[in-house]
């Protein structure tokens, strides 16, 4: 069994954050700009760090506060 991403998966990931991006997005105009996250997603933070300076401004002024939940 492999364990390297096929094509196809890393195609359906990328098609994910491309939506959760629109979603956030659409959210920061209608008003909403924090944003509690159930995990970690580095590109949020990468966006809030301006690593993107070609980003849509309503990802630039997200706020995204990243809960880790640790089991036991």
């Amino acid at each position: 069994m492999t364990t390297e991403p096929s094509d196809y998966h890393i195609q359906l990931s990328s098609y994910y954050l491309l939506e959760e991006a629109a979603c956030f997005a659409l959210l920061v105009k209608r008003g909403f700009q924090v944003f509690i996250y159930p995990g970690t997603l580095t590109i949020f933070q990468e966006l809030a760090e301006g690593r993107f300076p070609d980003a849509p401004d309503e990802l630039k002024q997200l706020i995204t506060v990243n809960i880790r939940q640790n089991r036991r």
